[in-house]
């Protein structure tokens, strides 16, 4: 018989490195659960992906990356930021595949039965693990909550980069 999960095991990490501008890849968090993977006609990719879990941005961004496992070793194929509200990719990042191949193999990711749904799925977890995430950096004083104004919103200037962490401006993301 299998050992149960422990879905709270990452509050026992060490976290001090996190900062509420960083997205956070959903097998840091759920280290146990299946691996999203993306059947191409001639091989199978593992797919990481990382959520935007800053309780105070209201960006829907994720990032994804695309990795081709062999028996002995893997390969990073490359990776891009997508925005959940119409999943279209953005700054994407070729490293042994075309930008042209990475937004094909999205587009084949995406039309696989039920991923829209599970990434959906996984985003919401994720925000709420946010929330927790910030109350155990503050409480353990392993860090600060995210900077934030008199109106209590996150304190970022037009040009600063977005605090969602796609690395665009804030002006131009999540303004």
């Amino acid at each position: 018989m299998d050992k149960p999960k422990d879905h709270k095991q990452w509050k026992k990490k060490d976290w001090s490195w996190w900062e509420p501008d960083m997205m956070v890849g959903w097998d840091e968090i759920y280290p146990h659960d299946p691996n999203l993977l993306l059947h191409a006609p001639d091989k199978k990719y593992w797919v990481i992906d990382s959520y935007c879990v800053n309780p105070r941005c209201k960006c829907k961004n994720m990032g994804l990356t695309f990795l081709y496992a062999t028996e002995n070793k893997t390969l990073d194929v490359g990776g891009m930021l997508v925005d959940l509200k119409n999943f279209i990719p953005d700054q994407i990042t070729p490293r042994s595949k075309s930008s042209t191949e990475l937004t094909d193999m999205w587009k084949t990711f995406l039309a696989q039965l039920g991923i829209k749904k599970e990434l959906g799925r996984r985003q919401k977890k994720m925000q709420k693990i946010g929330k927790e995430l910030v109350k155990l950096k503050t409480m353990t004083g392993s860090g600060k909550a995210p900077s934030t104004s008199k109106s209590g919103k996150v304190k970022v200037n037009r040009n600063d980069p977005c605090p969602c962490g796609s690395g665009k401006k804030f002006k131009k993301c999540c303004y």
